[in-house]
Formats: C-alpha cells, structure tokens, sequence
C-alpha cells in the first residue's frame, strides 16, 4: 500500500479555454471600438502613411498601366489640389499620384522620360521657380526605382506580404494610428486627455491629401506661408504682420531668368522622348492666391517664364491664372486647395483637357 498520494494523480478541473479566448477578444474589440469612437468625437481622421515604398508601388504602376495611366508629377499643389477618383470618372484613365511634397518633378519627368513602357498622359505640376532643380528627394526615389527597390517584395514569402498588406490595410483605416500615432499613444494623449485634433492635413492610400483649414488658425497660417514663399521669417502674431508682409512683397523685383532656356530644353528633351513612343506631357500651372499670387507675378512675370518655359518645351500648358473656368479658385493659405474645392477643380481642370483633345480618343 503506498504511504502517500502523488499529486500528479489528481484531476484538474477542466478550463473553457476556448470561451476565455473569445471574452478576451470580445473586450479587446469593445476597446478598439470605444477608442475609435472617442477619437472620432474629437476630430481625428484615419491618415495613410505616404511611405517611400508606397511611391515605388505607384512608380511601378505608372509603367504597368502603359497608355492607361493619368501620372501626376510634381509636388504639394497635386497632391492637395486634385481629386483622383474625379480624374478617374472624368478622363477614363487610371490617375498615378507620383507628386512629392517640397519637390520638383524634373527629377521624376527625366525617368518617366528614360522608361520605354511609361506612354501615358503625364500631368506636371509646374512652378517657376523649379525651373530647372534636381537632385532632392525626387531624384533619390527615381533613382531607387531605377536600381529595382520597387521590386524586392517579389523575393519576400508570400505570408510576409500578406501580412504587410493586412496591417497596411488596418493602419488606414483606424484612427489610433492617424498621422503615425499606435494605439496607446492615441489613448494616452488623445482621447483620455479629450484632446481636441488639429489634423488640417491627411493622407489617402492613393497618396493624395485633404487639407482641411477650417482646422488651422487664420489668418497665422496665411501668414507663415506668405514669409515661407518670401523666404523671410515673420512675428505672424504681430498686429502689423500683414502690412509688413504686404510691404515686403511691393519691393520685389523680378527674378533672374539665367539658365531657363537651358533647363526648358533638357525637360523638353525629356518630352520629345515620351512624346515620341505615344505618350503626352502637359503642364500645368495650379492656382495661387492673395499675397502668394503676388510674389510670383511680381517675381516670375508670366511673359518670360511660363509663356517661354512651353515655347522652348514644345509642349501644352494650362496656366489656372488664364482660365476662365479656374480663375475663380481661392486658396486659404495662398498656396493650395482646401479639401472642398479639389473636387470642382479637378472636374474643371478635367473639361478643359477634353475640350483641347489633351486626353487619347480611347477615353
């Protein structure tokens, strides 16, 4: 007879394992859940990260799509300005949003120019005073897609990707994570403390962005973007920062003009080699406003630099300064488009292309 009991021969009591995992889950949804309803009261919006790989999907795109593809080239004034889903519905062909924020697109038109199965209409955000830049951030992501970074994903396990994708697809969809925030950060510093958002700008996956400035303090923005384009710093507070802005502004002289001719031709260079395997590259010039409107007529007369820049281009332009259905278009920081009037530009801008034949018959 043994003189005691091991307890390895007792009897557990059963676990409901299975109904625990799915309490846990229940309350870990009814978290998220309440998270992102709080977060909505307090104004804050899903945003999509405007990543360097999501610029090299949509560069790959641009050459997949052949003579399907609309590509936006250029830099804040597209992204903020145009509605991809309105150039979808109204030109028949599928926008590609290459734009990048403080770029200038000749770096990207000049790769767009050097890839034989690029024969779309490519759109270009023209501003005078990037005639003729290089190098940057433009460049740097031309120059990644040149050397293949676009296609490394190829080489990933098919569950890496996947994974990727679900958490890309959750990411844009979920307030916790606006502009790059995480769950906790979003609970701890939004939505306990009940802080209000200040998001003005968020980002689409298709790369695009909502500038919401109902959300931004005026006339202090418009003022910041006034002293940005001067290139000039400024109390934006001050009672007298308008009419010192205003001051500084009537002194401008135009700007040099040295090296247009040479730089219009390497782009047009560029577009004889898009041009000629079926391709088209208009330019266009987007709308400014107030103070903004001002340094750049007074610094960039339109006569000797837009009319010039297309004549020795040899190329097709939309300046909204000269159209009758774009003129009436404000700006509130001077610069770009507010997320309620992209929409009734881009329709706008969309017409004039099919009224001047500017979109492939197939359309």
């Amino acid at each position: 007879m043994p003189s005691s009991i091991s307890s390895s021969d007792r009897l557990l009591p059963p676990v409901p394992w299975f109904a625990m995992l799915a309490v846990g889950v229940l309350i870990l949804l009814m978290g998220a859940a309440l998270l992102e309803l709080r977060l909505d009261a307090l104004g804050y919006r899903p945003t999509a990260l405007d990543s360097r790989q999501r610029w090299q999907h949509e560069r790959a795109r641009a050459a997949a799509l052949g003579k399907d593809a609309l590509i936006l080239v250029g830099a804040s004034r597209f992204q903020l300005g145009l509605d991809l889903d309105v150039l979808r519905r109204e030109t028949g062909l599928e926008p590609v949003q290459l734009a990048l924020d403080g770029s200038a697109g000749e770096p990207v038109l000049a790769g767009l120019a050097n890839d034989p199965r690029v024969r779309g209409t490519i759109l270009f955000d023209y501003y005078d005073h990037a005639i003729g830049m290089r190098g940057g951030v433009a460049e740097e992501m031309e120059q990644a897609y040149g050397r293949g970074v676009s296609r490394i994903d190829l080489w990933r396990h098919p569950a890496a990707l996947i994974e990727g994708a679900l958490t890309t697809w959750m990411h844009e969809r979920l307030r916790a994570y606006a502009d790059g925030a995480d769950p906790l950060t979003s609970l701890h510093r939004r939505a306990l403390p009940a802080v209000p958002a200040r998001q003005y700008l968020t980002t689409q996956p298709d790369r695009s962005r909502l500038a919401d400035y109902t959300l931004v303090d005026m006339p202090e923005f418009y003022y910041r973007r006034v002293a940005r384009t001067l290139g000039e710093t400024i109390d934006v507070r001050s009672p007298h920062a308008e009419s010192d802005l205003a001051h500084r502004v009537g002194r401008l002289v135009p700007a040099e003009d040295t090296g247009l001719v040479d730089a219009a031709r390497r782009v047009g260079d560029d577009v004889a080699r898009i041009h000629a395997r079926g391709g088209r590259v208009i330019f266009v010039a987007m709308p400014s406003s107030g103070m903004v409107r001002e340094i750049e007529m007074r610094r960039y007369p339109r006569e000797r630099f837009w009319t010039r820049f297309l004549t020795e281009v040899g190329a097709t332009g939309i300046h909204a300064a000269q159209e009758n259905a774009l003129v009436g278009y404000a700006c509130p920081d001077g610069s770009h488009l507010d997320l309620r009037e992209r929409g009734s530009f881009t329709r706008s801008l969309a017409a004039i292309l099919r009224q001047r034949g500017l979109i492939p018959s197939g359309s």
